[in-house]
């Protein structure tokens, strides 16, 4: 028991609510945070994409744990790839350059997954991809915000479920700003490499499994 209340305490130094005025001294943990926030967010909406019925009230996909695992490892994988460049950016600037990378991937990551929400509610109702055809196409049908509300309301998978589950997209963006504005966390060098390099194992060779 005192060596779990130990390895609790060594873990809580790792943390710490609360900035000093006017300063935000971003590390390399602070976008760790981000990245895992963004994760969380895309593997709900997957789930939210799964386990709910079809608007026509049919499962969305028979052999549930056979797509499952692969929609969900795409999406974090969809979400790394993003990250990337403004990881690398933000990697080797200053302190200044940190926080524009900061906002920037903030921003980048919430378009990201809105995008993907309207797009999982697109493969429900219609069993396509968003594209610039399909923008085209029913933008230029008339009546097509009505139509548009009544079957989100008619939804059998949950009335409205389509609008509400935007709101992920929103709480990924102000738990970010709270991590950006609130947030330090330290995680000794050592934790952290070994993460990182595990991280990019899984994303370099699962995918050719």
């Amino acid at each position: 028991m005192n060596v779990g209340l130990i390895q609790v305490c060594q873990v809580s130094k790792w943390f710490r609510l609360g900035r000093d005025r006017g300063s935000i001294d971003l590390t390399p943990e602070t976008f760790g945070l981000i990245y895992m926030n963004a994760l969380l967010c895309g593997v709900a909406l997957q789930l939210a994409l799964f386990l709910r019925n079809t608007p026509y009230g049919i499962p969305y996909v028979l052999d549930l744990w056979n797509y499952l695992p692969h929609a969900l490892f795409y999406s974090c994988y969809g979400i790394s790839l993003v990250s990337l460049p403004i990881l690398f950016v933000a990697a080797i600037g200053r302190q200044r350059v940190r926080l524009w990378s900061a906002w920037i991937y903030v921003v980048v990551l919430a378009v990201t997954l809105t995008v993907t929400q309207i797009d999982n509610e697109i493969l429900r109702f219609l069993g396509m991809h968003l594209s610039v055809d399909y923008i085209f196409t029913y933008t230029s049908a008339s009546g097509m915000p009505l139509a548009i509300h009544h079957a989100i309301r008619d939804d059998v998978g949950g009335a409205y479920g389509a609008v509400f589950l935007l709101s992920v997209p929103l709480l990924f963006f102000v738990l970010s700003m709270v991590i950006i504005r609130r947030v330090i966390i330290r995680i000794p060098r050592r934790i952290l490499a070994t993460a990182t390099v595990a991280v990019g194992v899984v994303f370099v060779f699962v995918p050719f499994l």
